[in-house]
């Protein structure tokens, strides 16, 4: 072949040594080379006769036959099965499955077809696992269906196979020509299919076998990793199956089962798995087995399982509260050790309990903590919470950080994220045990920590290690930040003794000293700074309202803060740090702390409070003009206080009543409520609602507000109206024509408002067939005309002087360009006169004209000659022969040629001579 190639090309004849011709004996095919490299040829096997030889009624019986016909087939499909093939293996094992029943002899067969099974399938054309989708993952299923026969060879291969086919481990060549099914749809069928949910019906067969189950759990635990799988196992109740049966076998069945219930929780649903857990039986069976790892584990294997169990725990209560952990004894042997050490017990089962400062006993402490945090969510847990003495144990961690401690106790480190997260779980604890906080002097305990962190007379800087420290590394800004909050949790519950407890314990002037701290510090604030100065705000809020005495106790210095914080540049509510929760703190602890204390009102307002608060009103969002507008209402029930709203000035030098005006047109746009370009009423019946308002289809219980009294809270425009009642409504400086149409809708606010009332009270009282006794009646009646009658009133006079404005508006303009046709009349005045002087100084015969004009004129103007008196002299006041029209003088005034026709002044010429 290669001399004929040779030859063809013209190349020069190959010269061998000693001129011998190579024999080549043995001849291979390039056929035969491929099938080395790729594997074996598939010869094709007619599966349809099988069939046949099973089923046919003549051959059923051929017991040996039929096995010789399985040995054949195991050698044709040794590599693996064919797609288009599978589902008539299937039938063959269906068929055999059914066989054993009768004859054992058949058990092999069954295990060898399912030995290679275990190997993915092998497709003929790309398009295969298209086309064979739906049939392999029957196929698939009924693979798993053959855990009904009771034979644990089968049982065990159909393990293998399971497991082989996930895994994709150990296997063999490929047929020439041909590819396996790749591992992504060999678990998609595998997720279609109710393969999962059999494995765990099929546990219940294996309860006896450990090996088995054991597998069993393993292919459990590779499916559990996917979330369709997961949610077919739940539907078997796979979680109360695996719990119920985890401790009765080996270690390790046990940690496959907390493994596969961990994904069951994140991969499947969480509310499903709790419902399955939801028997004695379940939360026992999880008590013993932590028990078993906690009292009896050693190794760090066995910690980490015991953490993972516990984990588990917390967050089923976390999902469902009412899980029995209280009655099966859990909650209370875990809270027992969420005390230990901190509080001394003589129960045994801490007697041999050892927590070290290793990494696991470490997170076994913190897992303690957020179980107790977690089944305190059940309002059960409250006497056993009280009872275990767990607020005690908490407290214990508030207190000043050593750096000389014993090596036997937690690392500064440890304890500082201890110490964090037991504040974090005490804002959720002392709100439910307010009796035992106040029998551990918890507000002592408290504001001596605050003042610790507050100061800074040690040289103790932060860790900073855990999630609760973020931002506290090298400062105790997060020692700070929990301290506040715990405070916060327990003003909120509006506990006037608790609230007491605190004032009487000096917490206004440790608060104040700690806002003041950060509040005049030249650094830029961070994040945690900004939640540290909005949390003493809300405190000093809470501790304040309603209480004149802590007012004045909040005195000078505290409005002295407040103002050093209106100060601030109001644009930095914009820049992302949380300054807006700032300025709303600030604004609600002015309204708690300084309105309704003269002495703090009179200060605040000296101080220029309320031109900080204006500023701020400008500039601030729409979320937060409410509540500021809301104070300064009721800053203005101080006379005070007006003199400076009304000499306020701000963008543009505008005045408090144009802005409240743009501040009512925003809101009604916002609302959309009708109106026009100019601000006049169009629905006359519905003055102040929304245009998609509807009327009322039911009548709301006594209890309920209608819609137009929550309207009132829910906007600003009642506010607008109640400041305006302070300001008045006529000679306001700095408004416009606008302005002045829509005072007029904001002076009869309250009638309008009163007339919607009643109209939804007519309304009501028609859907509920309520017939008003006659003088009722007419008193409604008169109610509604007059209000009906109001708006129509104010709506023309708002057209009124609408009309009167265009007006003013067309003679301003009229008067406008008046002023610019005299402007024009002037300059054309001027040309001409310099047109007339240029003529008469270019022409003399025109100047003798113009004078004869001007002696003529002069002529005129004078009265009639008489005749002089004999003793009178009269003197000619005239120059005879003068050739100029200009009055003569001593002095003459001449108009020289414009520097723009010179060049400039004029130069001294020099002639040549």
């Amino acid at each position: 072949m290669k001399i004929l190639q040779a030859e063809q090309t013209n190349l020069p004849p190959i010269k061998l040594a000693n001129e011998k011709i190579p024999i080549v004996k043995h001849i291979i095919k390039d056929e035969e080379v491929g099938s080395i490299n790729e594997g074996e040829k598939l010869i094709p096997f007619d599966l349809e006769k099988v069939i046949k030889l099973f089923v046919d009624p003549h051959s059923a019986n051929l017991t040996e036959r039929h096995i010789h016909s399985i040995k054949k087939i195991c050698q044709t499909y040794k590599l693996g099965f064919i797609v288009r093939d599978v589902v008539k293996i299937v039938k063959i094992v269906n068929i055999l499955a059914d066989k054993v029943e009768i004859d054992l002899t058949y058990i092999p067969c069954i295990c060898s077809l399912l030995k290679i099974f275990q190997f993915p399938f092998i497709k003929e054309k790309s398009s295969d696992e298209l086309v064979y989708e739906t049939v392999l993952t029957e196929c698939i299923a009924n693979i798993g269906y053959l855990f009904r026969t009771p034979n644990r060879s089968v049982r065990e291969e159909i393990c293998n196979c399971v497991y082989n086919l996930i895994t994709f481990e150990n296997l063999p060549k490929v047929y020439a020509d041909l590819q396996r099914a790749s591992k992504n749809f060999i678990h998609k069928i595998i997720k279609k299919s109710d393969l999962a949910e059999t494995l765990v019906k099929s546990l219940a067969l294996m309860e006896d076998d450990t090996d088995l189950r054991l597998r069993m759990i393993k292919i459990l635990q590779k499916l559990s990793k996917d979330e369709d799988n997961c949610q077919r196992m739940l539907n078997a109740d796979c979680a109360n199956r695996l719990v119920l049966k985890m401790n009765q076998s080996s270690d390790e069945i046990l940690f496959r089962s907390v493994d596969i219930l961990w994904n069951l929780l994140e991969n499947g649903d969480k509310v499903l798995v709790a419902e399955q857990l939801n028997s004695l039986g379940a939360i026992n069976q999880l008590r013993d087995a932590f028990l078993r790892q906690l009292l009896q584990g050693y190794s760090n294997y066995d910690r980490q399982l015991r953490n993972d169990i516990l984990i588990i725990s917390i967050q089923l209560s976390q999902i469902m509260p009412q899980l029995p952990f209280i009655e099966t004894g859990f909650a209370k042997e875990l809270l027992l050790f969420a005390t230990y050490p901190e509080i001394k017990s003589h129960n045994p089962l801490t007697k041999n309990l050892k927590l070290s400062t290793c990494y696991e006993d470490f997170e076994l402490k913190k897992l303690f903590f957020n179980f107790a945090f977690t089944i305190s969510r059940n309002p059960m847990s409250y006497q056993l919470l009280s009872e275990s003495g767990i607020l005690l144990a908490l407290l214990s961690f508030i207190k000043p950080i050593e750096k000389n401690r014993d090596i036997r106790d937690w690392t500064i480190s440890q304890f500082e994220e201890l110490q964090l997260h037991a504040m974090s779980g005490l804002c959720i604890i002392i709100p439910i045990l307010m009796r035992d906080y106040f029998s551990c002097h918890g507000s002592n305990r408290l504001l001596t920590f605050l003042e610790w962190c507050s100061k800074n007379f040690d040289d103790y800087t932060g860790y900073g290690n855990s999630f609760h420290a973020k931002g506290g590394r090298g400062t105790k800004k997060a020692q700070l930040k929990y301290c506040l909050r715990v405070i916060r949790s327990i003003v909120t519950t509006s506990n006037e003794q608790a609230i007491q407890d605190l004032a009487d314990q000096d917490a206004l002037s440790i608060l104040l000293n700690c806002l003041k701290q950060y509040s005049s510090s030249d650094t830029s604030n961070d994040q945690i700074d900004v939640e540290i100065q909005a949390d003493i705000l809300f405190i000093l809020t809470c501790i304040c309202e309603n209480d004149i005495h802590r007012k004045e106790l909040f005195g000078n210095d505290g409005v002295d803060i407040l103002i050093e914080l209106l100060r601030k540049n109001p644009q930095t509510i914009w820049n992302g740090l949380g300054y807006q929760r700032l300025i709303i703190g600030a604004v609600d602890c002015i309204w708690q702390t300084v309105v309704g204390c003269i002495i703090n009102e009179d200060y605040f307002i000296q101080k220029e409070g309320v031109f900080y608060l204006l500023d701020i009103l400008e500039v601030s969002p729409k979320s937060m003009q409410n509540l500021i507008l809301g104070c300064v209402l009721d800053l203005s029930d101080n006379p005070r206080t007006l003199n400076h709203l009304l000499q306020w000035e701000g963008k543009d030098n505008i005045k408090i009543a144009h802005f409240l005006c743009e501040l009512w047109r925003d809101e009604e746009q916002d609302n959309g409520v009708e109106r026009d370009e100019n601000g006049i009423i169009l629905n006359t019946l519905k003055p102040l609602a929304p245009a998609d308002n509807e009327d009322v289809q039911i009548a709301l219980p006594s209890h309920l507000p209608s819609k137009s009294i929550v309207e009132v809270s829910e906007n600003m425009r009642a506010k607008i109206y109640g400041i305006f009642c302070k300001l008045g409504f006529n000679d306001l400086s700095g408004i416009n024509n606008q302005d002045q149409l829509t005072l007029c809708i904001i002076e009869n606010y309250l009638d309008f408002k009163l007339s919607e009332v009643f109209k939804e009270i007519n309304i009501e009282l028609q859907l509920d067939g309520i017939q008003p006794i006659p003088p009722d009646q007419e008193a409604l009646d008169t109610i509604l005309r007059a209000a009906d009658d109001r708006v129509l009133n104010v709506n023309m006079n708002q057209k009124l002087l609408a009309n009167t404005f265009r007006q003013q508006e067309f003679m301003q303009e009229k008067e406008f360009y008046f002023e610019i046709k005299s402007n024009f009349s002037y300059k054309e005045k001027k040309i001409q006169e310099w047109k007339d002087y240029v003529s008469r100084v270019s022409k003399y015969q025109i100047l003798m004209n113009c004078k004869e004009k001007q002696v003529t004129s002069i002529d005129d103007s004078r009265p009639p000659e008489r005749d002089p008196q004999p003793y009178e002299t009269l003197h000619n006041l005239e120059i005879p022969n003068l050739a100029v029209t200009a009055f003569a003088g001593p002095y003459i005034a001449i108009d020289s040629t414009p520097a723009a026709i010179t060049g400039g002044r004029l130069k001294k010429i020099i002639y040549n001579q």
